[in-house]
């Protein structure tokens, strides 16, 4: 216990750091400020990709996603505006090359990258480009391209069937979690009543209201000129991308020992987070802003299960979280071997001593998180 007490203290030490990042100009050596979620967003869609060492499929994921942005952008009109941020997480092949090939293609506007100087792990990755999004709505997908750009018209439909548009739900949550965390001394440093004395600072710094980006960004181009929001809280909601309806036939595709370790993964996963999604792990997840920028700022793991992180504070926060199946195709290249198995279950633990069991992981507010940000 002393060990996984010491992991979980260091892992903590990045969320301390200020929330910094640059963006990279493939033409310039001075590194261009980010914009920061907390910021009023001023694109309708942006798309998180992070990256290591994806020289190879790179390309092909970027070339789908921009002519399926561009095809809509032409069928909607001109409010609906998007970015793609890729995230080089310490890559030693070419993908920070492939990367600049397309920002000199198509601008910085539409095409950013960020670099990590050395390998952090994806969910470092993905946290710092969902800091940096400027978008209303804040896609995941990885760059691989296995699941289809396309389908992120279902992931907005889950959306509009679950968003919260008040803060009144969050609130309800993160009371709900402090009851459980705020049980004896190993609770959230003053239990349940401080946390509900401080519940007026729980705000979210002027998000404008999303609009349904199928019927285009009205809020962003309002934003845009300077017209004040129509809900300054901004909706709540989160669409995880699901293959749990190819479990079939991709057990008849694995070896028995792989098929052992995903169902015993699946078992931890569902002791931790419930069974609220039954496939936690694939790339592509849609967020709308506000609930980007309180998952992400809270968010502490950097590697494999961030993704179940996610849905853990989703679920203390009251934030209403959907799955819906997409088209998903293997794509070879895999970067998960056994040993991966191994640090994503450890990951588990982690998150099962951290916010269930000791609450050494508290929740920040969102008035807290700005403070940090600035």
């Amino acid at each position: 216990m002393g060990k996984v007490l010491n992991i979980v203290t260091s892992l903590t030490k990045e969320f301390d750091e200020p929330i910094q990042c640059t963006l990279e100009d493939p033409d310039s050596a001075t590194p261009v400020p980010c914009p920061l979620i907390i910021d009023a967003p001023t694109k309708a869609l942006s798309c998180i990709i992070p990256a290591y060492n994806e020289e190879d499929r790179l390309g092909s994921t970027l070339d789908e996603a921009l002519a399926y942005l561009q095809e809509r952008r032409e069928r909607q009109g001109p409010s609906f505006t998007y970015e793609l941020i890729i995230v080089d997480d310490g890559s030693k092949d070419g993908t920070a090359k492939v990367a600049a090939g397309y920002i000199r293609r198509h601008g910085m506007d539409t095409v950013r990258l960020l670099r990590v100087s050395a390998n952090r792990g994806k969910g470092h990755a993905v946290k710092r480009g969902m800091l940096a999004a400027r978008g209303e709505y804040c896609l995941l997908m990885d760059a691989d391209g296995a699941t289809r750009f396309a389908d992120l018209e279902k992931l907005e439909a889950g959306l509009e069937k679950i968003m919260v548009p008040t803060e009144a739900k969050l609130a309800e949550g993160i009371l709900a979690g402090a009851k459980s965390l705020g049980r004896g001394k190993g609770g959230l440093g003053g239990g349940v009543e401080a946390l509900e004395a401080g519940l007026h600072d729980f705000i979210v710094p002027s998000f404008p209201s999303a609009a349904s980006a199928r019927a285009g960004s009205t809020s962003t181009a309002a934003s845009s000129s300077g017209a004040a929001p129509a809900d300054p809280q901004g909706p709540l909601g989160v669409a995880y991308g699901s293959r749990a309806h190819l479990h079939k036939d991709a057990v008849t595709k694995r070896s028995p020992m792989r098929n052992f370790l995903t169902r015993g993964f699946h078992l931890l996963v569902f002791l931790v987070a419930g069974g609220r999604v039954r496939d936690t792990q694939c790339g592509f997840k849609l967020f709308t802003r506000r609930a980007a920028a309180v998952l992400f700022s809270n968010q502490r793991l950097q590697r494999w299960c961030f993704d179940v992180e996610l849905l853990v504070l989703a679920n203390k926060l009251g934030i209403p979280v959907c799955e819906v199946s997409v088209n998903w195709t293997e794509i070879p290249g895999s970067k998960i071997r056994f040993t991966s198995i191994i640090l994503m279950a450890f990951e588990l633990l982690i998150i099962k001593v951290a916010y269930q069991m000791m609450g050494s992981w508290p929740i920040h507010s969102e008035a807290t998180l700005s403070k940090k940000a600035n």
